[in-house]
């Protein structure tokens, strides 16, 4: 008897809960990420998202490596940058319009990506502007297709030293529960909640208040399209699996390398040096009053930066 009134209460339990993850994503959807003006690329792991602006050098933008992000942080500046030059904005796999497999999120299964979309979308060396943790996988792609890169700009990039992936006992636990149908999902819910995303913009990302109210609403609705698997994505973002070491090739860098870094931004300074340190050819700048996303900030100086030979 226990046992069955025990197997009732949780099977409306897990019914309750996959019903409340089901009607978040249904209410995320709120249309603010159409994607009518860009076009699908297929490759191993399912479709990605793409829009392709102007004429002239190719020019890449991929955005941040985390589970809310999305092409739509480029917007601003791929409005300006096309008038000079073309230029592509996907949504990485995991992240916004595009599939998010069932994958473990690496920086290799991203240098996949990039040297794929290189090839078969691009089709001629191309420049490659990244923003925060989207910088390694980058980087890591001029050992494998250092034709298909003519220059690459990293807005405040990862550390050069990368992110260890060892866990804690509390780590290991959480990975755990993110593995898990539905209360995993529970918990991604709770952890890209509309209040996490705003929480994240005025405190990690020093946006302000009037400057959030619809980015708010789009990294939302990102961050639940397919929701199925998006927490693997940000198991990714959580552990650092997507950030590898990049100091070993750094002084042998084929390509030209700029590193831009916001004054705003936590140890951007400490960044910069350590970039310059390991290669002094390295262009280094400081964006002044510009935070972690500059990008989707008023920061004049940004778009100058961001206009490529």
């Amino acid at each position: 008897m226990h046992f069955k009134k025990f197997f009732k209460i949780f099977f409306s339990s897990v019914c309750l809960t996959a019903f409340y993850n089901k009607t978040i994503a249904f209410l995320a959807d709120t249309s603010c990420l159409k994607d009518e003006r860009g076009h699908f690329f297929l490759w191993n792991y399912g479709k990605v998202w793409y829009e392709k602006q102007g004429t002239g050098t190719p020019v890449v933008l991929l955005h941040d490596l985390t589970a809310a992000s999305s092409g739509y942080e480029w917007h601003r500046a791929a409005e300006q940058l096309s008038k000079t030059h073309t230029v592509y904005i996907p949504d990485l796999p995991g992240c916004g319009r595009s599939s998010k497999p069932d994958a473990l999120y690496s920086a290799y299964f991203y240098v996949k990506f990039l040297t794929q979309f290189l090839e078969e979308v691009v089709g001629e060396p191309a420049v490659i502007i990244t923003s925060g943790n989207s910088s390694s996988f980058a980087l890591l792609s001029t050992r494998l297709a250092p034709e298909r890169i003519c220059k690459i700009i990293c807005v405040n990039p990862a550390a050069p030293k990368g992110q260890t992936h060892a866990l804690t006992l509390y780590g290991k636990l959480l990975r755990l529960l993110l593995s898990i149908p539905v209360f995993g999902s529970l918990y991604y819910n709770h952890c890209v909640s509309l209040t996490a995303i705003e929480n994240r913009f005025l405190e990690t990302y020093g946006l302000s208040t009037e400057e959030i109210q619809k980015l708010t609403l789009v990294y939302h609705e990102s961050a639940h399209k397919s929701l199925r698997y998006a927490r693997r994505m940000y198991a990714s973002e959580l552990f650092g699996y997507g950030i590898l070491p990049v100091k070993q090739i750094l002084p042998a860098l084929s390509v030209p390398l700029t590193v831009l870094v916001g004054e705003k931004e936590a140890n951007s300074q400490a960044k910069a040096n350590a970039y310059r340190r390991l290669n002094p050819q390295i262009t280094v700048s400081v964006l002044p009053d510009a935070g972690h996303l500059p990008q989707l900030q008023t920061t004049d100086c940004l778009s100058d930066a961001l206009f490529v030979d």
